[in-house]
């Protein structure tokens, strides 16, 4: 932890170097160098320079190279804050770093650092026992006390339009205006698809089964029944099945007529004599099978038949569909009605099939052929508050007073994406916005400003300092105490500074 600078014995009257809005880290150790004094005073109003914590390190660094020592003053609580953490004394006004620099006391109880100006060091260390028990009481008290919380709703200028090109990349954490990045994520999200296509396919399908009758042989020398529904063929394929039970007696001679019926329908059942020959099934090896005449009664019917050129147009449309809906689907899953609204880059979507049912099949009768598929969509996405961060920190830097714009407040409109990179990792597009600027308030100096003062002498302070568009809200508790209170963590600040 570093340690607290202790103030050099001096006068009371320090010389006092104003630090202007274009001093940068060498002017004004320039300035402290043209000055014989050992101790000087920088009083900082706005200055860019001094909200670099480096700032600090670097004049402290100086001064200390320079035989001299540096207090800081400005009305900024951050300043303050950050010469603080540099080991360099910070007040808010001139007259409280000359009363540190003459030794006013000081005191540490309980971790926190106190200030007591109309104490010298001397007194206060003689008395240091009657403050320690003066402070204590004071500690018990703040917790049985009153806290507040303290609500400002700065006003807003409106920020006028600007136009922005950036590139959404994967491999980006946050929104850097200065290499116009914006962070983007991948969204993915399932779909089914259900389309159909008239079948222009002609030709012929089964309408009436043939029939026969067929001889079964018994090779074994057992009695053998035959069960409703033997398989029996055509070494060319085309089969038949028995419409009864059959008994065929011991063999090897022994045979048995059957009656059988085409398995399926057409004019391809209408075989010749002594083509039915082949037995499936578990008794192909007992049996033998042959027709002595041949068969008849199998017709064919004209029928519109499923073409490849059916199926290949069926296949193009589902994947047009597939990215069309796929885009429809992704923006309504994450749109602005979704509880984290993105804006979707359709040129980075990738989809990859799931599985794809289709009926009838080729060759096979039907009006219409129906697919059924179901994809994956994978796509690009940025947030809409990335895009208002990103927004809302480039219309910060631009202000010239002590302003900053919230994201909030930040409406933007896309008005072009180009094209995506090879690995779909990053687009580059472009969108306008504006937003509303408000004074920057600092937390802390809220809390010095209305520390132990009344309700209406806080909001009258408050009103002086900032401008806001409505008066200062103070919510006391309990409610039968009229002051805030003094300690700051009993203190609650809330800025709004959207609308």
């Amino acid at each position: 932890m570093m340690e607290e600078p202790t103030p050099l014995a001096g006068p009371r009257d320090l010389p006092v170097i104003a630090v202007e809005g274009e001093d940068d880290v060498a002017a004004v150790c320039g300035k402290m160098d043209a000055r014989s004094e050992p101790q000087v005073i920088l009083y900082v109003k706005r200055n860019q320079a001094f909200r670099d914590p480096l700032t600090f390190n670097r004049i402290r660094r100086h001064a200390h190279l320079t035989g001299k020592a540096a207090i800081i003053v400005s009305q900024a609580a951050g300043v303050r804050a950050l010469a603080t953490r540099a080991g360099m004394p910070a007040f808010p006004s001139v007259r409280e770093g000359e009363r540190w620099a003459a030794g006013s006391g000081r005191l540490s109880f309980f971790g926190q650092s106190f200030e007591f100006p109309w104490f010298s060091r001397r007194t206060l260390t003689a008395t240091t026992g009657v403050v320690a028990a003066g402070v204590a009481l004071l500690a018990a008290l703040a917790l049985l006390g009153p806290s507040a919380t303290v609500t400002l709703r700065p006003e807003l200028t409106p920020v006028e339009v600007r136009p922005f090109s950036v590139i959404a990349d994967l491999d980006v954490d946050r929104a850097d205006i200065d290499a116009a990045l914006i962070p983007a994520q991948t969204v993915e999200r399932d779909i089914t698809v259900e389309l159909a296509v008239e079948a222009t396919g002609e030709g012929f399908v089964g309408d009436d089964l043939a029939s026969g009758t067929v001889t079964l042989f018994n090779y074994t020398t057992e009695e053998l029944t035959i069960p409703e529904g033997l398989q029996v063929s055509t070494p060319e394929g085309v089969a038949f099945f028995t419409t009864e039970e059959v008994t065929i007696p011991p063999g090897p001679e022994s045979f048995a007529p059957a009656e059988v019926t085409a398995l399926l329908p057409g004019e391809e059942g209408n075989v010749d004599s002594q083509t039915i020959s082949e037995v499936e099934g578990d008794l192909s090896g007992d049996v033998d099978v042959l027709n002595n005449d041949p068969f008849e009664g199998g017709t064919d019917r004209p029928a519109t038949l499923v073409t490849r050129d059916d199926l290949d147009r069926l296949t193009a449309l589902v994947s047009a569909a597939v990215q069309e809906r796929g885009v429809t689907r992704l923006n309504e899953a994450f749109g602005d009605d979704s509880a984290d609204p993105r804006v979707i880059f359709p040129e980075t979507l990738d989809s990859v099939i799931l599985g794809t049912e289709v009926t009838p099949g080729l060759d096979e009768e039907g009006d219409f052929v129906f697919a059924t598929t179901t994809a994956r969509l994978s796509v690009l996405a940025v947030r809409h508050r990335d895009i208002q961060a990103y927004a809302a920190a480039f219309f910060t830097a631009e202000q010239e007073e002590d302003l900053s714009v919230a994201p909030g407040t930040i409406l933007f409109n896309v008005t072009e994406i180009g094209e995506a990179s090879e690995s779909l990792s990053s687009v580059e597009f472009s969108f306008q916005a504006s937003g509303m600027a408000s004074s920057t308030i600092d937390e802390d100096e809220v809390k010095e400003l209305v520390a132990g003062e009344s309700e209406a002498g806080a909001k009258e302070a408050l009103a002086e300092r900032y401008r806001l568009r409505e008066p200062a809200e103070i919510e006391l508790s309990p409610a039968i105490f009229d002051w805030v209170p003094g300690f700051d963590f009993r203190l609650d600040v809330r800025v709004e500074s959207e609308p």
